[in-house]
Formats: structure tokens, sequence, C-alpha cells
């Protein structure tokens, strides 16, 4: 297994993963998905019992401790975030600059968004305190015909109790006919980056009632 560690403060949730209350069975461990090849555990999460195929996003694999279990928190400690990559990955382990420059990217939208729901981004644990845990696991740049990919691994954790109480897989390939501006390097993996950011800030929107 190859593995690079590059920090930074940032992390996301997908918004489906935090939104399912009903699951199927997901597959065994270090299996992809069928129809999503792109997820594949790296063993950041370490245990994947608990995660299945969201009945509403299929090929995510989802776990929630209870279905409202967002509503509990709005305030958020945002943990340094690995780029763990998991066994079959293909991205390139010498690009670490471009990839921090991602990093950097993905922390940005998320916080931004978090921000933008009229949530807190804090250092402290404490009561309605969730902290993030996340890596992402694959990221390869589009070029040619190739489109770009991106896969990530994140839980949510109770700031005081560190119990996890919602966790998440996902993989999003780039699409290669219906892009306007036209192919550029990272462009897939920022859009990627920037959807699972929108989408737990519209999560969050969700679990508080707001429009």
């Amino acid at each position: 297994m190859r593995h690079q560690s590059i920090l930074f403060a940032g992390s996301v949730i997908v918004a489906a993963a935090l939104l399912v209350s009903c699951m199927t069975p997901g597959p065994q461990p270090g299996k992809s998905i069928k129809g999503k090849p792109g997820i594949t555990r790296s063993g950041f999460l370490g245990d994947y019992s608990d995660l299945a195929i969201s009945d509403e996003n299929k090929g995510v694999l989802v776990y929630l401790k209870s279905p409202g279990i967002l509503e509990s928190y709005d305030k958020f400690i945002v943990d340094p975030i690995e780029v763990f990559l998991h066994a079959r990955s293909e991205a390139d382990s010498s690009g670490s600059a471009e990839v921090q420059e991602l990093a950097n990217f993905f922390r940005n939208e998320l916080i931004e968004e978090i921000e933008k729901g009229g949530y807190q981004v804090v250092q402290q644990p404490g009561a309605g305190v969730a902290r993030f845990r996340g890596a992402i696991t694959d990221v390869r740049p589009g070029a040619g015909l190739d489109v770009g990919v991106a896969s990530v691994e994140v839980e949510l954790l109770d700031s005081q109790t560190r119990e996890r109480v919602a966790a998440a897989m996902d993989s999003k390939r780039g699409r290669r006919f219906f892009n306007p501006k036209g192919q550029t390097k990272w462009g897939d993996a920022k859009k990627s980056f920037r959807e699972w950011a929108e989408g737990f800030r519209r999560a969050l929107d969700k679990a508080h009632a707001k429009k």
C-alpha cells in the first residue's frame, strides 16, 4: 500500500451520507463497488463494518449514527486532512506540491461553505461541536481523453466523546464530453472537491431546517 501524508486543515462529507436513513449492505472491505470502481478502501477509516451503500446515491458508502444526527452540531473542529492513497491508486506520488495546492483549494471551499451556512469553525471541543477527520485516497489529473478522478474517506466525531457519528466514502470522475470550459489538468478534481463542500453545507441546512 502506498501512503502519502499531506496535512491541511479542511474536510468534507458528502451530502448524501448525511441525509440517508435507509441503507442496504455494502460490499466487503477492500472490494470496489459495482458501478463505481473508483471507491476502494484505503485503511484510513480503520473500521468499515458500519458503512453501507446509500439507497439514494448508489455507489456512495455511508454511515449515520441516527438519521437526524447533524442537527446536534453547529460548530466544527476541522482536523488536518491526510492524503492517504489506497493500494489501487494510480496517483503520482511525486506531485506533492500540486496535491498540496489541491488540498488548500479543498480546505478553502469547505470553510467557505460552512461559514456560508452560518455555522462556526472552532478550535476547542464542547457541546454542539463535531470534529472532522478525513483523507483524500486518490486524485488523478485529467489530460487528453482521460478524465480526472478524486476519492475521499471522511468521518465526523463527537468532539467530547470522540464517538463516530457519521462517515462516508465516495469517488468522482469527470465527464469527457460535457465540459464547456474545456479540459484542465485538475479541473475535474477541483469540481469534485467543490461539490463535496457544497453538499456538506446543504446537509447541514437540511438537518437544521434551513431553506
